[in-house]
């Protein structure tokens, strides 16, 4: 959460991918951040969704935007708009075939930003050896590494920025807008009607 508070730009999505029973999307929610979880097990969303009900209707800060969603990343949220999104990896150990490792980072690859902990990314990575093998991968998948994100005992988080997609973000926040002079132009150079 703090990462999310100081080092990511305000986005209008937070998702976390593999969200077990929500605890993060929770958090991020009840923070002011509007947050998804996504979660490929029943179980674990199903609890997720119980307590959310519980923990929403007690809060006190309106009612905090968090949406759960059950299905395998990255379908689950494919017709979302993540452009101005953080994608995060807490905890995404789970056996993959080099395939669905591929489809996963092609899924990542739509988010501007993602936060990934480099040692529990499809398999655990306890040496840093490994961890900076991943970290070469996804430098290689077009991803920057950005922010500095002190190391933990138990984490190896880093925060990483799709260029791809913070470029053409910029433009579209300024494609909407319209010189004047243009307009002007255009009407005086638009031929008369019949």
């Amino acid at each position: 959460l703090e990462v999310v508070r100081r080092q990511v730009p305000r986005l209008s999505a937070y998702h976390e991918i593999g969200s077990g029973i929500g605890t993060l999307p929770f958090l991020l929610a009840l923070n002011g951040f509007p947050a998804v979880g996504t979660e490929c097990d029943p179980r674990r969303h199903e609890t997720a969704l119980a307590i959310w009900r519980d923990l929403s209707a007690k809060a006190e800060v309106g009612r905090p935007a968090c949406r759960l969603v059950l299905g395998r990343f990255p379908a689950a949220v494919a017709k979302d708009d993540t452009s101005d999104a953080l994608a995060i990896l807490t905890d995404f150990v789970t056996t993959q075939t080099p395939e669905q490792v591929e489809a996963i980072l092609d899924g990542l690859r739509r988010y501007p930003y993602v936060l990934l902990d480099l040692r529990r990314f499809c398999l655990l990575r306890e040496q840093p050896e490994a961890q900076r093998e991943l970290l070469g991968e996804l430098l290689a998948h077009g991803f920057t590494k950005t922010g500095d994100i002190p190391p933990a005992t138990d984490s190896a988080f880093v925060l990483l920025r799709n260029e791809a997609v913070v470029s053409h973000r910029k433009f579209a926040l300024w494609s909407w807008l319209k010189p004047p002079w243009r307009s002007r132009a255009a009407a005086h150079d638009a031929p008369d009607g019949p």
